[in-house]
């Protein structure tokens, strides 16, 4: 196996990125209350007790948000794709 250089260990982080992205943004738009679960349990680690005001609303913004992030991961992966092509070459 070789060394890994810094388009390697780019690309590498990169896919990691959208992955996370990918899974992350479907999960919060298609369940946002887990989302929400989860960014207490997060907080509450730094003694924060986080409490949405308007349940229904911040449902909303999380699934819109979620679709944002799932459509910006799929914008990543297209020029990882376009920079590995350009590197193959």
């Amino acid at each position: 196996m070789g060394k890994l250089d810094f388009a390697g260990l780019f690309l590498l982080v990169g896919t990691l990125g959208v992955v996370a992205g990918v899974l992350v943004g479907i999960e919060s738009s298609t369940r946002p209350e887990n989302g929400m679960r989860r960014y207490q349990r997060i907080m509450r680690r730094f003694n924060w007790d986080v409490k949405p005001i308007d349940k229904k609303l911040e449902l909303n913004s999380t699934r819109r948000l979620g679709v944002v992030l799932f459509l910006l991961s799929l914008l990543l992966a297209g020029l990882l794709v376009r920079v590995a092509s350009l590197n193959c070459s």
